[in-house]
């Protein structure tokens, strides 16, 4: 994770446009044109070797040489061969972010050519393309490149706009981030047309150095934005990438369009693992596990940037429908059911008031037909009788424009019915030039309004889709019966058998699977036909490492289009994800034993992930088995070994699990935090005293939801790490006594720790243990220094850290103490002047 840097280009606040002139065919000219028009207040600077001494109202200085300061951002307008000069020279001026708006620098350069030998020149050693030539350049001094062959930045909070876009767009708190600068360009256009504002616009181009991850690492950090629309035709970043849109899925409503399935996108073609028909299969797989929500449509794209940010808070599936006419209510009740969402089933009190609002004809059924006769009137009054019904979740507005029913005077009065309703509510105004300037109100009156109540119906879906998909991710996982712990020994004789040939024998496989429990026994052949075969695999990626697969066997195993795709490390809740991802794993829930052979499958594909992680050689395996009284038995198997590959995610770190014993004499296991942990640890955070936990909060806190437990136990490793202290109790099951987690920046300079410890181990050395685990875990990991915060009546907490060598400082605005460790020497320049900012 690298944000470094990257605030010059989402808030500068200085520009230099160079390239900049007034001729009319400057593409640096238009640029600042834009700058300008968009009403950016800071200094900006022109640089240009000719013209006047100023360039459309800006100072000119002639060379890069001449600028009067650093600005924050600068923007280089120039033919590629001019590139890495320009970066070598805004580096020695002190410039940190540059954005290259022009076309691509190529992979490769002819050694004869111009632009090879003027590199070469340059730095006094070949290279080899102006790519390197420009990261070449860059690299002394620090400095981010965003591009080249990019739109450039659009940043209507500070009023930046340094693109190649004419359009001025409101501000608002969706963020579009995408690789293809004309995509950028038609949905900068169609947001404008709705009303939609941003907090930032961007595409990366080529990515020469910030890429997708770097963008969406700062994004779900960023204040200002809620919502983030990812295009992208490429993940080329592997687990960092991953990590990234995880934590910023955690924050924020991340919805990604991801194209490039016919492989005719710029760039290199990306490898498709063995055993799968295409890479989409893992992209999927990929934006599942981040709990993002994907779209196959631009125009499914532009809806949610018109609404998704509007239904955030919603809490269901169901909608309630209104129309002045039964033929658009159904078309949109038909919709709603074939997108797997629910038509709200009105309370008869509801349907009570609703026939005091409506005339006699009405036959009192959902989606509300209010008659051909509706008024702006009846609108607003069967609006407001919805909004008080607790089995609505959201509200639609259907309207065919009559007499009765003027376009704009039924959305003045949808939108005054807004306001009194706590539900998200939609409108679709059915027509084209009669109801456009009713649009237009609506859409100006935060209230998203669409073309067809098809296209509403979709919208509401896109975020129930969401939901569900945050929800099933942050469920609650089960511990698995554990496995018997595999011999090391005897799987290293195995492998070390079979590594000359680069494979296993039937029997030595065999004795690996069952040894890490993937499988219970061999198949005898003695069944029925109509018993399941369940197909797992082992593959890997060239970009995201082992993958896990599984589908239907047989037959239909090897089809690989029908094959599911799994990430490891997996547990019971993200194999049953992997499975119901399958048609096949669908149809096992449809069977009499579903539940029992469900069951099994999760069961192995966590077992498999575990094996993916023990034993990283395996670089293949397709295995068929049945599930057969409980059990899971091996029909055939075959495995291919390499060398080694990690996980794009980070697995559950086995290593640092260790045992302290308390002054009492009680054992306690220090290890890391699992997800299968929130049972407890709701329990350890029930038992703290009101003092314990103002303490560790700084406020009273009465409950904490399931979300934050989640937030709490599932972590990523990469980034974050949480060890609780754990104990037996007298009836043999186990307690937690205390908790300490550190969070680490992206860039690993500092990490923020927090401790916590049952009040009646208080005073045991528990608290002690635990920091000191922090300090040695964070100094392990290279960062630079780990802090925190207590308050001042917490003499117990500054006691023990001024014992570990913690610096301590009041903060007499804030009322807080703060704690600082340095724990590593900073590595550049950066590092240290950021620690000296912090």
């Amino acid at each position: 994770m690298r944000t470094r840097h990257l605030r010059h280009f989402f808030t500068p606040e200085s520009v230099a446009i160079v390239g900049a002139s007034e001729r009319p065919e400057s593409f640096g000219g238009y640029v600042l044109r834009n700058l300008r028009a968009a009403g950016f207040a800071g200094p900006t600077l022109a640089v240009h070797p000719e013209g006047d001494a100023l360039v459309h109202g800006v100072p000119r200085v002639s060379t890069l040489r001449d600028l009067p300061f650093p600005p924050d951002l600068a923007v280089l307008c120039n033919p590629p061969d001019s590139i890495p000069a320009e970066i070598r020279a805004l580096g020695k001026a002190g410039v940190k972010a540059a954005l290259v708006l022009f076309g691509g620098l190529p992979e490769e350069t002819s050694a004869g050519s111009d632009s090879f030998q003027w590199a070469r020149a340059l730095f006094g050693r070949p290279l080899q393309s102006l790519r390197e030539a420009t990261l070449a350049a860059a690299a002394p001094y620090d400095m981010r490149i965003m591009g080249p062959n990019c739109m450039g930045i659009i940043s209507p909070h500070c009023r930046l706009n340094a693109s190649f876009s004419t359009l001025n767009l409101a501000p608002g708190e969706t963020a579009f981030v995408g690789q293809c600068g004309m995509l950028g360009l038609a949905f900068a256009d169609w947001a404008k047309g709705r009303g939609v504002g941003f907090s930032h616009l961007l595409t990366l181009g080529d990515g020469l150095d910030v890429d997708l991850a770097d963008v969406l690492e700062y994004l779900g950090q960023d204040p200002a934005t809620k919502v983030i629309l990812l295009q992208a035709e490429r993940f080329g970043e592997g687990g960092r990438f991953l990590s990234a849109l995880r934590a910023a899925a955690r924050n924020k409503v991340v919805i990604a369009l991801k194209s490039g399935r016919a492989g005719t996108g710029e760039g290199p073609l990306e490898a498709v693992p063995d055993g799968l028909h295409d890479r989409d299969a893992v992209d999927e797989a990929v934006l599942r596990r981040a709990g993002v929500l994907r779209i196959e449509r631009s125009d499914e794209l532009i809806d949610a940037m018109a609404s998704l940010a509007r239904f955030r808070g919603l809490g269901g599936d169901r909608l309630a429908i209104i129309a002045n006419g039964a033929g658009p209510g159904t078309l949109a009740a038909d919709a709603l059911v074939r997108g797997g969402g629910r038509l709200a089933r009105l309370r008869p009190e509801t349907l009570a008031r609703l026939r005091e609002i409506l005339p006699a004809a009405w036959n009192g059924r959902e989606p509300v037909d209010l008659q051909p006769d509706a008024t702006p009137g009846r609108y607003r009054r069967a609006i407001r009788a919805l909004g008080d019904d607790p089995e609505v979740d959201a509200i639609l507005a259907v309207l065919v424009p009559t007499g009765f029913a003027p376009p704009v005077e039924v959305a003045q009065a949808v939108i005054a019915a807004r306001d009194e309703v706590r539900q998200p509510l939609c409108a679709s105004w059915m027509g084209e030039g009669t109801v456009a300037s009713a649009r237009d109100l609506l859409h100006g009156a935060g209230v998203p309004s669409f073309d067809t109540p098809e296209q509403a119906v979709a919208s509401f879906m896109l975020y129930v889709r969401f939901r569900r998909a945050q929800t099933a991710l942050r469920q609650t996982p089960r511990f698995l019966p554990e496995a018997t712990p595999p011999d090391p020994e005897r799987v290293a004789a195995l492998l070390a058998a079979g590594k000359h040939r680069g494979s296993l024998t039937d029997a030595e496989l065999l004795q690996l699977l069952h040894a890490y429990g993937v499988v219970d026994r061999v198949h005898g052949g003695v069944g029925t036909p109509d018993e399941p075969v369940l197909g797992f695999g082992i593959t890997r990626d060239a970009i995201f490492g082992p993958l896990v697969l599984f589908g239907e066997g047989g037959r239909s195993w090897r089809r690989p289009a029908l094959r599911a795709v799994g990430l490891p490390p997996l547990n019971h809740t993200l194999a049953g994800l992997v499975v119901e991802s399958s048609a096949f794993g669908r149809d096992i829930l449809a069977r009499a034993d579903g539940e029992a052979v469900f069951e099994l499958a999760c069961r192995s594909l966590v077992r498999l992930s575990h094996l993916v992680i023990e034993v990283p050689v395996i670089r293949r395996l397709e295995m068929e088995a049945v599930p057969l009284g409980g059990e899971v038995q091996l029909a055939g198997a075959r495995v291919e070994l390499g060398a080694p590959a990690e996980t794009a995610i980070a697995p559950y770190p086995e290593a640092l699990r260790e045992t302290v014993s308390l002054r009492d004499g009680r054992e306690v296991e220090l290890r890391p935090i699992r997800g299968e942990d929130e049972p407890k640890h709701a329990e350890f955070l029930a038992g703290l005293s009101p003092a314990t936990i103002r303490n560790r909060l700084f406020a009273p806190r009465s409950r904490i939801s399931h979300e934050d437990l989640a937030r709490l136990t599932q972590i990523d490793y990469a980034r974050e790490m949480a060890f609780v202290a754990e104990a037996r109790t007298a009836t043999g099951d186990t307690e937690i006594l205390g908790v300490a987690r550190s969070t680490t920046d992206a860039d690993n300079v500092s990490a923020e720790f927090a401790i916590v410890v049952r009040d009646d181990v208080s005073g045991m050395g528990l608290g002690r243990a635990l920091l000191e685990k922090l300090v040695r875990y964070s100094r392990g990991r290279g960062t630079l220094e780990l802090y925190g915060f207590t308050l001042p009546g917490n003499a117990r907490m500054q006691a023990l850290a001024d014992r570990l060598g913690f610096a301590s400082e009041l903060d007499l605005r804030e009322n807080i103490v703060h704690l600082v460790l340095p724990l590593n020497t900073p590595r550049s320049d950066w590092q240290r002047e950021r620690l000296q900012r912090r």
